[in-house]
């Protein structure tokens, strides 16, 4: 008989995830393996040169076949992230993406406000994203902000299209879909991960400070069955 996993979360978490439509969970990665994954992203970086640290999907760039791009996309099959994403999406979660975001200092990319959920074609949907900090993230190196509730209406509003060069993505939510006061900034230490909803709006401000502000993003899809 296959053995049946201890919960990761808390049934309160749950319930916030689904009410709210993100989470900051009490569990946090053991510092070896943060410590690890910080050696991955210096690797992975360093093979990379010229090549601005934004926005990297690991998974599918072309010739990344290194020990790095390998280890940061491990991490999606860590026991303790899949169960968590499993808790959240009421099924066994399967990981269909891995994206590093990387914030140099000074002059970090703005990430706008957009709904995941505008980039991912899965069905059903029923997806979320589990991001992980590699370094600490806070308001002064531009972190993860969210609308709280803006995810259930299950509706993807309208985006645009931004031409600009100094954004991580190139779709900005349209500022008549929702109220900007309200959003709360996802402070996170390292080894501290968020989770949100497909339809969460969420974005974060340009990294003007002197640290950089590391993370992966870990796409989750509910498997069938």
């Amino acid at each position: 008989m296959q053995q049946v996993r201890d919960r990761v979360l808390t049934r309160h978490e749950v319930h916030h995830y689904h009410a709210e439509g993100w989470l900051r969970p009490a569990f946090r990665l053991p510092h070896d393996r943060i410590a690890a994954l910080r050696s991955a992203v210096e690797r992975f970086l360093g093979s990379n040169p010229g090549v601005r640290p934004e926005s990297f999907a690991v998974a599918h760039v072309e010739g990344l076949t290194d020990d790095a791009a390998v280890a940061l996309a491990d991490i999606g099959h860590d026991d303790d992230i899949l169960q968590l994403a499993s808790e959240v999406l009421g099924q066994h979660a399967v990981l269909h993406g891995c994206q590093l975001f990387c914030k140099p200092p000074g002059d970090g990319y703005e990430t706008p406000w957009h709904q995941d959920g505008q980039y991912w074609s899965s069905r059903p949907r029923a997806s979320c994203t589990v991001w992980v900090a590699v370094e600490d993230s806070d308001r002064g190196n531009g972190c993860l902000r969210v609308i709280p509730g803006s995810h259930r209406a299950k509706r993807l509003y309208e985006h645009l299209h931004e031409e600009r060069s100094d954004l991580t993505v190139r779709r900005r939510l349209a500022s008549s879909s929702f109220d900007e006061s309200a959003a709360l900034d996802v402070e996170l230490f390292a080894g501290e991960l968020s989770l949100h909803d497909m339809f969460t709006i969420h974005g974060a401000r340009p990294n003007r400070s002197g640290r950089r502000r590391t993370g992966v993003a870990l796409r989750f899809m509910a498997g069938l069955g």
